[in-house]
C-alpha cells in the first residue's frame, strides 16, 4: 500500500497561503479514505501549533476562522465554501464511566501521544499537507491492508473504557468499511457494553442512524448487517434495545419461520431496503411477539403491542418524531391482509387513506418480513398483489391525500346547510374514500346533495320531538350511491319520563350523472 496521498489543490493553496512555522497534517477519515480509494471524508487537520496561532495565521491569510472550543482547541476554518477543523496535538484523560467528554485536555508537541488518544488505528494516520507523505505512529497501515479495526492503545480496554461512543463507532466503521473487528477489541466491547448508557440520546441516535445505513455511504454490500452483527455480538444492541433480547429462544411456527423471534427480526433487518425507517421497522416489527405470547399464550395482537414498544424504544434512543410515528404505523399495519384475503376495494381504501408513499413502504416491509422468515418458498407474500393494486390506482389517477379532493369544506357546508363543525370533516373524509374507489367521482359536478333525516326507534322510523341530546358519537358508512352519516345518541322524549336510545341518519345521495 502506498504511503503517500494526493493533497487536494484547495488544501495545497491553503497551506501555501498560511505559511505556518510548523508542519500541519491531514488526519483521520481523509487519509484513510484516500489510501482506500474511497470518496474524501471530512478535512480534519492537526499539528503542534496552538489554536490561537492557527486562528491568527488563517485570518491573516484571508480565511474566515473561529475558535469553536477553547478546551479542545478546535478552530473552524472556511475554505472554498467548506468547513475544515484544526485541533492541536493533545492528550486526553477521561472520568470513569465512559462519558465521551474528556475531563482534562493537555496540548502536546508529540504526534505519537496524539495518536494514542484516538479510537482506531486506521483513523490515526497522518498526512503531511506539504508533501502528502503518510505517517503511521500506531501501525494503522497494517490494519488498513488487513481490513481490520484495532484499538490505538496497546490495550483495547483503555481505548473503550474512556469513551462509550466508541462502541457504536466500532460497529459503524466495521459496517461502512467492511472491516473485521480485532478479537481483543471485541472482547473489550463486550466488557464495556454497559457504558453506552453514559452517552446522550442525541449522540446515540446520530450513530445509530449511520449504522442502519452503513452499506450506503461507501456502497459496501451488507454493511448494515455487519454493523448490526457487531452490536449484537458485543452486547451493545441489548443494552440499547433490551426488548429485542426477549425474542431470543422464542420459537415460532416452523412452517413459516426458520428462526426464533430475535433471529427473524435480525434477518428481516438484513433483507430490508436502504431506507432508515424501513430498517428500523424491520428490526422491530415482531418485537411485540414475546409479550403477546406471555399475555395470551399466542402471538395474536403482537402488531399493536410491537408498534407501541417501537415508539418507546425509538423515543428512548433519541429518534425524531417523524421517524417514531412512521415506524409505529408501519409495524401497527404490517399484518394487514397477511393471507391476501382482503377485498380489492378494502385494499384500495386503505392505500388511499394511508397515502401511496406509506403503501410502498409497507410493501417493502412485507417483502423483508418474508425474506427474513428463512422460508422464502412459503406462499404468504401479498406484496405482489399490493404492488399491482397500487400501480393500478396510480394509473387511474386515484388520490391519496384528502387535500386533493376537489370539493371544499365550504361547498359541503353550503350544500348541507351546516355550520363549521367536525361533521364537515367527516363528510369530506367519506367523500375522499369514495373517490379512492372511483377516481372519476373527484369532481363537484358528480354530487347532488339530497339530505334525508330519519330517527330510528327500535328499528322503526318515526318522528319525535327531541328535548335533549345527552351524548353524540358520529360515524359514517357509504356505498356507491350514498353516504350515510349516523349519530347514535340518548334522548329524553317529550311526554316520556325515561331515556331511550335513538339513532339519527343523514343520507347524502351521490348522483352518477353530471348535470
Amino acid at each position: 500500500m502506498s504511503t503517500d496521498i494526493q493533497i487536494s489543490p484547495s488544501l495545497q493553496a491553503f497551506i501555501q497561503a498560511l505559511q505556518a512555522p510548523a508542519p500541519l497534517y491531514l488526519v483521520g477519515g481523509g487519509v484513510r479514505n484516500a489510501l482506500l480509494g474511497l470518496p474524501e471524508g471530512d478535512y480534519d487537520l492537526t499539528g503542534p501549533l496552538p489554536p490561537e496561532e492557527i486562528l491568527h495565521l488563517s485570518k491573516r491569510a484571508g480565511f474566515p476562522a473561529v475558535l469553536r472550543s477553547s478546551k479542545m482547541g478546535t478552530v473552524e476554518i472556511r475554505l472554498c465554501g467548506n468547513i475544515i477543523e484544526y485541533t492541536p496535538f493533545r492528550i486526553e484523560s477521561y472520568p470513569p464511566g465512559g462519558g465521551h467528554h474528556p475531563a482534562r485536555v493537555v496540548f502536546t508537541q508529540s504526534m505519537e501521544q496524539d495518536a494514542l488518544r484516538r479510537d482506531f488505528t486506521v483513523n490515526a494516520l497522518y498526512a503531511d499537507l506539504a508533501t502528502g507523505r503518510v505517517l503511521d505512529p500506531v501501525n494503522g497501515l497494517a490494519d488498513l491492508a488487513g481490513r481490520r479495526l484495532s484499538a490505538c492503545r496497546p490495550s483495547a480496554v483503555e481505548t473503550l473504557r474512556d469513551d462509550g461512543l466508541r462502541l457504536l463507532r466500532m460497529a459503524r466503521f466495521a459496517g461502512e468499511l467492511g472491516f473485521e473487528i480485532a478479537p481483543d477489541l471485541m472482547q473489550a466491547a463486550q466488557r464495556f457494553a454497559p457504558q453506552i448508557h453514559a452517552i446522550s440520546a442525541p449522540r446515540i441516535w446520530a450513530e445509530c442512524s449511520k449504522i442502519v445505513l452503513a452499506d450506503v455511504k461507501y456502497q459496501t454490500p451488507g454493511g448494515h448487517a455487519r454493523a448490526m452483527q457487531a452490536l449484537e455480538v458485543s452486547g451493545v444492541l441489548y443494552q440499547l434495545i433490551p426488548e429485542l433480547k426477549e425474542g431470543k429462544g422464542v420459537t415460532q411456527n416452523k412452517i413459516y419461520h426458520a428462526f426464533d423471534v430475535l433471529g427473524h427480526n435480525l434477518a428481516a433487518y438484513s433483507a430490508s431496503l436502504p431506507e432508515a425507517a424501513l430498517r428500523w421497522s424491520a428490526l422491530l416489527h415482531d418485537v411485540g411477539k414475546p409479550r403477546a405470547k406471555d399475555e395470551t399464550g399466542r402471538m395474536i395482537g403482537h402488531d399493536a403491542i410491537g408498534a407501541a414498544m417501537s415508539a418507546e424504544i425509538l423515543t428512548r434512543l433519541g429518534a425524531d418524531n417523524h421517524t417514531v410515528r412512521l415506524v409505529h404505523d408501519l409495524i401497527a399495519r404490517h399484518m394487514f391482509d397477511l393471507n391476501g384475503s382482503a377485498k380489492l376495494n378494502t385494499v384500495r381504501k386503505h392505500f388511499a387513506v394511508w397515502g401511496f408513499p406509506f403503501a410502498e413502504q409497507l410493501i417493502a416491509l412485507r417483502r423483508s418480513d418474508i425474506a427474513g422468515s428463512g422460508r422464502p418458498l412459503v406462499d404468504m407474500d401479498t406484496a405482489g398483489k399490493w404492488e399491482q393494486i397500487l400501480t393500478q390506482m396510480r394509473s387511474q389517477g386515484c388520490i391519496d391525500d384528502i387535500r386533493q379532493l376537489r370539493i371544499s369544506g365550504a361547498e359541503i357546508m353550503q350544500a348541507c346547510q351546516l355550520s363549521p363543525s367536525p361533521m364537515v370533516g367527516r363528510i369530506k373524509q367519506a367523500l375522499f374514500e369514495q373517490c379512492a374507489m372511483d377516481p372519476e367521482k373527484n369532481d363537484p359536478r358528480w354530487f347532488r346533495w339530497r339530505p334525508k333525516c330519519t330517527l330510528s326507534w327500535n328499528g322503526a322510523v318515526s318522528n319525535f320531538w327531541v328535548c335533549h341530546i345527552f351524548s353524540v358519537f358520529p360515524c359514517y358508512t357509504f356505498s356507491r350511491k350514498a353516504i350515510r352519516l349516523s349519530w347514535p345518541f340518548y334522548v329524553c322524549l317529550q311526554g316520556a319520563w325515561h331515556v331511550q336510545r335513538a339513532h339519527l341518519s343523514v343520507y347524502i345521495a351521490i348522483d352518477p350523472k353530471i348535470g
